[in-house]
């Protein structure tokens, strides 16, 4: 469905995978790069967050974050009280938008098999 995280209209995804629950808010303004990532483990009650303010765009409709915070919440101790251990803001310094596309060009040998497994298929 949508949700919107601070003032963009987000598309908002959950997922579950081996103990993990997962919401992932995606911006189509931002090229859809994530937004908001909360992840929390259903074992040891820990949630942890990651959410960026702002992008930028690199000129070809890539888009990049640029800030934002990351946080996590969990008991220090088995059975202990959940408190915050981490609630920090981070930036980019920079990137390095010169490195050319063929860079990342895969070369594989003639007749390399490659398989890419897809869930549910």
């Amino acid at each position: 469905g949508h949700q919107s995280v601070g003032d963009i209209d987000c598309l908002k995804i959950s997922t579950a995978i081996d103990g993990l629950d997962c919401q992932v808010w995606l911006s189509p303004t931002n090229g859809y790069c994530a937004k908001r990532i909360v992840c929390s483990r259903r074992e040891t009650s820990a949630v942890s967050m990651a959410e960026v303010r702002d992008f930028q765009e690199s000129g070809k409709g890539n888009w990049f974050p640029l800030n934002g915070r990351y946080a996590e919440f969990r008991a220090v101790q088995p059975g202990g009280d959940m408190v915050w251990l981490t609630n920090t803001d981070w930036s980019v310094v920079s990137y390095s938008p010169t490195v050319p596309e063929n860079a990342f060009a895969l070369q594989f040998p003639e007749g390399t098999k490659v398989d890419l497994p897809l869930a549910g298929m």
